[in-house]
């Protein structure tokens, strides 16, 4: 996902509303986890029952073409459908020839596949129980190259999801890799005081997305938008990614709200690209103030 794209509805695409909406950058966690906020869904090992014979060897011949794959590096994607559910992930070859950020993102391809297995079979379990039909489970992992430093590689990931519900949602991830440190950072890692960063964000940001709403909800009665949708969704709801115009310094935030964060799912997400100012290098942490630059 790109700082210049503007993230639209994926339709047909569907998930419980909980799962993806929120931003796990949101968690104010410095590192990057092992996985679980691509997942589908966090269910307890405890639980799971055991998955169908078709199922296991499916995800047994996945799971062989995919470490064959991630083993020379370069682009990575996979796919794989049977009954109980849909998955894929993929990374840009950028992220690939990196082989610490490589062995990261297949670990949380892994540990994404088995909580997506676990979470269908017992979804599926469920709805025979109850009588009811089972609606495959999906989840789609797709990372993109947002800026490639010298030193830095800025991702973003968009992840669409369905369990069941009566539609799906989709959300968003980033993480920045450090070539240097050889470690995976969330942005927010970047910066030593997020309500100075808020502050300074918080004005353009606002008025763009006003500005953007305003497009899309012509013809929209204003009584008919919720209350919440018309407020500016405060930083810690939204998806912060690091981008640059010049491919050598940070110089542009993009600032993602995903489904139900600033509007409705039918508006789609929104993406707000916001200038570094210098109001945004105070908030910079000292450690990463070199990797920024005004623009």
């Amino acid at each position: 996902m790109r700082l210049e794209s503007v993230a639209k509805p994926a339709i047909g695409l569907v998930a419980a509303c909980g799962l993806c909406a929120c931003s796990p950058g949101a968690t104010g966690d410095d590192a990057v986890g092992t996985g679980q906020e691509d997942s589908a869904a966090a269910v307890p090992r405890a639980e799971a029952t055991a998955l169908a014979d078709d199922s296991t060897q499916a995800s047994a011949s996945a799971t062989a073409a995919a470490s064959e794959a991630t083993a020379g590096g370069g682009a990575f994607s996979v796919a794989e459908t049977n009954d109980l559910y849909e998955f894929e992930y993929s990374w840009p070859e950028a992220a690939g020839d990196e082989p610490g950020l490589r062995a990261l993102l297949d670990r949380r391809r892994q540990n994404s596949l088995e909580l997506l297995q676990e979470s269908a079979t017992r979804g599926r379990d469920g709805a025979r129980d109850s009588g009811f039909p089972y609606n495959r489970y999906l989840l789609r992992v797709e990372w993109e190259v947002v800026a490639d430093l010298p030193r830095y590689l800025s991702l973003s990931a968009r992840r669409s999801s369905y369990t069941g519900g009566a539609h799906g949602n989709y959300g968003f991830n980033s993480l920045v890799w450090d070539r240097e440190s050889r470690a995976a950072l969330k942005p927010r890692a970047f910066f030593s005081d997020m309500t100075a960063l808020e502050n300074a964000v918080r004005e353009p940001f606002c008025t763009k997305l006003q500005a953007e709403r305003a497009e899309r909800r012509d013809g929209t009665d204003a009584a008919d938008i919720a209350d919440d949708f018309k407020q500016c969704p405060p930083l810690k709801d939204l998806t912060i990614l690091l981008g640059s115009s010049n491919g050598r310094k940070f110089n542009r935030l993009g600032l993602l709200a995903g489904p139900y964060v600033a509007g409705p799912w039918a508006e789609g997400a929104y993406e707000i690209d916001v200038p570094v100012s210098e109001a945004v290098l105070s908030a910079v942490n000292p450690e990463y103030h070199e990797a920024f630059a005004l623009r």
